[in-house]
C-alpha cells in the first residue's frame, strides 16, 4: 500500500512539473515558450558588448549590457526596461532571462512593456550586483 502512494505522489509531482516547466527556443532570433513565438532577441553571445530583446515587430523593449563582477567569476547583466528607464541587474544567462519574462507577463501579446509587471519585476529581481563590490 505505501508503495502505491509513494508511485502515486511521484507521478503527481512529475505532472505537475512537466506542466509548469516552459522551455525556451531561441531559433534565427526568434524566442519561442512552448512554440509560441514571444520576442525578437538581438546577439547576445557572450562578447556582445549590448544585445536588445525586441517586440515580434522589432520594436525594442529591453537592453542588456553584459558587466563583470571582479570579486567572482562570470558576468551579470544590467538589463535597462526601455520604456520604463527602470534598471535590473542579473546573473541570468538569456533563455533563463526570457523565461523570467514570460512567466512574470513583462512583454503583453500586443508586443509592449507592462509598466506594473516590470516595477514588480524590478523589486522583486532587481539585485544591485554593483553596489556589493
Amino acid at each position: 500500500m505505501k508503495l502505491k502512494s509513494v508511485v502515486f505522489l511521484l507521478a503527481l509531482f512529475a505532472i505537475g512539473t512537466a506542466v509548469n516547466a516552459q522551455e525556451v527556443k531561441i531559433k534565427k532570433e526568434i524566442a519561442s515558450v512552448d512554440g509560441k513565438e514571444y520576442v525578437r532577441v538581438g546577439d547576445c553571445g557572450m562578447f556582445a558588448k549590448e544585445c536588445y530583446i525586441s517586440n515580434l515587430e522589432g520594436d525594442q523593449l529591453i537592453l542588456i549590457k553584459p558587466l563583470e563582477d571582479p570579486r567572482t567569476p562570470g558576468t551579470y547583466f544590467q538589463v535597462t526596461f526601455m520604456e520604463t528607464n527602470t534598471k535590473v541587474e542579473i546573473k541570468k544567462t538569456i533563455k533563463p532571462f526570457i523565461k523570467m519574462l514570460y512567466e512574470n507577463k513583462i512583454v503583453t501579446e500586443d508586443g509592449k512593456l507592462n509598466p506594473q509587471r516590470v516595477k514588480t519585476f524590478s523589486e522583486k529581481y532587481g539585485n544591485q550586483i554593483s553596489l556589493k563590490k
